[in-house]
Parts: structure tokens; C-alpha cells; sequence
């Protein structure tokens, strides 16, 4: 166990940020599941908002991995839809990415109604 010491503070501090993986990419760092599910997503839904994020450089995959994203989306389509088929509707759309490349996804689906909270 590591007590509160100067050394431990040392080690805390020294480690990677857990979330350096979130900065903006350059359109020439995107890669190809990633245009592909912006494509899909914005092409179903019509969105007022679309974000995602490759979370990949967080997990333990190789560099330039594109397996974990995060999707945040806002978009009237969803207005009259519960939660749960909000959800299913965007694993709908994903279906080939998430049977393939994509082992983890995160869903944020926002109505128009209601701004998303960005913390």
C-alpha cells in the first residue's frame, strides 16, 4: 500500500492523463470505422449535433486502433422515442461496425427538446 509521501505524489503525477485520448483529431487522423459511422449516423438521423470520439488510445489496443468510440448525438428523430429505442435504433444502424471492428460503444442520444449537458 502506498502511503502519502513525496515519492508516491511522484508516481501519481507522472502517469498518463486517462483521458489524453479525447483531444480533437485532424480530419486527416480520422480513420475509416470512424467516417463510416459519421456517415451512417448523420446520413439515418439527420442530426442537429453529432460527435465521436475514438476512445481506443485509452484502451490497451494497439496505436491507430479504432475499437472503442463514444457517441454523442442529438437529433428530433428521437423526440417521441423512449430511451431504450433510441438506443437500439443507433445499434441498429452500427449493426456492421459493432459485429466487426467496434468491441465498445458509448451512446449518448440527446433529444432536441432537451440540450445535451456537457460536463
Amino acid at each position: 500500500m502506498c502511503q502519502v509521501s513525496g515519492r508516491c505524489l511522484k508516481k501519481f503525477f507522472e502517469r498518463p492523463l486517462l483521458y489524453s485520448g479525447l483531444r480533437q483529431m485532424s480530419s486527416s487522423q480520422v480513420g475509416k470505422v470512424e467516417d463510416e459511422m459519421r456517415r451512417k449516423l448523420s446520413e439515418v438521423f439527420k442530426p442537429i449535433h453529432l460527435e465521436i470520439v475514438n476512445e481506443s488510445s485509452m484502451h490497451n489496443v494497439p496505436k491507430g486502433s479504432e475499437s472503442h468510440f463514444s457517441v454523442s448525438i442529438v437529433s428530433e428523430m428521437f423526440n417521441n422515442q423512449p430511451l431504450i429505442k433510441r438506443h437500439q435504433s443507433v445499434h441498429q444502424v452500427l449493426k456492421e461496425e459493432l459485429e466487426g471492428p467496434i468491441h465498445a460503444l458509448s451512446i449518448k442520444v440527446h433529444l432536441t427538446s432537451v440540450p445535451p449537458i456537457h460536463v
